[in-house]
């Protein structure tokens, strides 16, 4: 009887350490802007890409300092100036706050909201977030702003048809 208890815990442990060696989950996807956009129905603004090299259980200061690396797809291209980096995030219940740094700030009207949906997209893909804070000063009026998207305001696919 000894014996037996003494495989049983044997076999459980070798199963755990097999499940530690199973494949990792799909790879981090990341969301840029497409170099060449297509407008139109069938056309799209935002392309991703799927990073294999990156652990999938990455840490999320990780995850947002890869992205904004910029994509290696050359189809792809970044959405922030170069040099745009986070100075601040914090995370309160659900919800990531950005503090983004003067390079941010040369971005301009639609291309602000078109760099948010795009950083939003990855967090929201590669996380359990539910909301995402993005502050910044306005370039010229220097007013601080804030775009936030939560997983319900963000329309990730256009499903309006066009009419017959």
């Amino acid at each position: 009887m000894k014996y037996v208890r003494l495989f049983l815990v044997i076999l459980f442990l070798f199963s755990l350490l097999q499940g530690c060696s199973q494949p990792a989950d799909d790879p981090p996807t990341f969301y840029y802007l497409h170099a060449e956009p297509q407008y139109g129905i069938s056309g799209s603004i935002i392309g991703s890409e799927s990073r294999r090299n990156a652990d999938t259980d990455m840490q999320l200061r990780y995850l947002l300092a890869l992205y904004l690396s910029g994509p290696i797809d050359s189809s792809l291209r970044t959405p922030f100036p170069k040099g745009s980096a986070i100075l601040v995030h914090h995370m309160d219940e659900q919800w990531l706050h950005l503090t983004m740094n003067g390079a941010f700030y040369k971005l301009e009207g639609v291309d602000i909201i078109k760099a948010c949906a795009c950083i939003s997209l990855t967090v929201f893909e590669n996380s359990d977030i539910q909301g995402i804070s993005i502050h910044f000063t306005e370039a010229g009026s220097g007013i601080p702003r804030k775009v936030e998207f939560s997983r319900d305001s963000l329309m990730l696919h256009d499903a309006v048809l066009p009419d017959p």
